[in-house]
């Protein structure tokens, strides 16, 4: 896995992490 995809990754997922917290 390179450092980018790596990155991107953890993008996606903090933005899904703000999603949730805003429907809860």
């Amino acid at each position: 896995v390179s450092p980018s995809t790596f990155i991107l990754i953890l993008v996606k997922y903090i933005f899904v992490a703000i999603g949730m917290n805003s429907v809860y």
